[in-house]
């Protein structure tokens, strides 16, 4: 990715992207990922804002992404989860025409890093995961897919894996009022998985 320039491709980079996803677990990945969520950040916001970059992006296979995505946001180190949150809420910020992901852009309020769910909700502060619980227990418009295969797999760990504390059962108390709230967008098909998985 240090070789791209104005010239390539805008589907070639986020197929870059998104093959880094599926490598994360290892140290050489991160460093790769690093090395690309720098470029993406710096060096290519004139072909991020451009609405044929979108075009391209919602003609490729939403697994390109979704799929690694969702797999991370089940490992079992926050470190990896927070480096795929970090990226994720990257693109949304960036990409709002991404039919796949625009419902998510209230989130990242306009790239506010004090304020964006992406950012905030694996804050080391646990008053920032709070916030970012309750920024996203009042978000009424996610689609049915990404609360299920995305936030649901991320958020359910603060339940199953509560930390020790007053803070922890805070913390997995706000995430269980979040879970119900975003329970209003899960279509009946993606309800029923749920209650499958957690009863």
């Amino acid at each position: 990715l240090d070789t791209m320039g104005d010239t390539t491709p805008p589907k070639s980079v986020y197929e870059s992207i998104s093959g880094l996803f599926s490598r994360l677990r290892d140290l050489e990945s991160r460093k790769l990922f690093s090395t690309a969520l720098v470029k993406l950040c710096k060096g290519d916001e004139a072909l991020l804002e451009s609405a044929d970059i979108c075009e391209e992006i919602n003609a490729l296979d939403p697994s390109r992404l979704n799929e690694p995505v969702q797999r991370g946001m089940r490992e079992p180190s926050e470190l990896v989860r927070a480096e795929y949150l970090r990226l994720l809420g990257r693109m949304v910020e960036c990409c709002t025409e991404w039919i796949e992901i625009n419902d998510m852009a209230a989130l990242s309020v306009e790239g506010d890093e004090e304020a964006s769910f992406f950012t905030n909700v694996l804050h080391i502060q646990h008053h920032r995961r709070l916030r970012a619980l309750r920024r996203l227990a009042e978000e009424p418009k996610l689609k049915s897919h990404n609360v299920s295969r995305i936030f649901l797999p991320l958020l359910e760990q603060f339940i199953f894996d509560q930390a020790e504390g007053d803070a922890g059962r805070t913390l997995s108390d706000t995430t269980v009022i979040t879970i119900g709230s975003l329970a209003k967008n899960l279509k009946w098909s993606d309800y029923r998985s749920v209650m499958k998985r957690y009863f």
